[in-house]
């Protein structure tokens, strides 16, 4: 039939229009780019290390580096302690 054939005919060329489509998204992807030259910074600040001056002055306790690294460690096990605790909480019940 006349329609059968038409049908037909406008599938096809919308299945080629498509694979035309695709075809050039690809053939983009493989072209090689040029590379892009990251131009620095107009404005660049160095921050000081606090770790690097042996003068600096934490405050109280924490100015004798012993103290400093216990309550530093102290911070580390409580905050892996409470991640350890949400995880098996929400693994739990999954």
């Amino acid at each position: 039939m006349l329609s059968d054939r038409y049908v037909k005919g406008v599938l096809t060329v919308i299945a080629l229009a498509l694979v035309a489509i695709a075809g050039n998204l690809w053939l983009t992807e493989l072209r090689p780019r040029a590379a892009v030259a990251e131009t620095p910074a107009k404005y660049e600040i160095g921050v000081p290390r606090v770790y690097l001056d042996p003068s600096r002055a934490f405050g109280g306790v924490l100015n004798d580096p012993a103290e400093r690294l216990a309550y530093y460690r102290g911070i580390i096990e409580t905050a892996d302690r409470e991640t350890e605790a949400a995880v098996n909480c929400c693994s739990e019940t999954a």
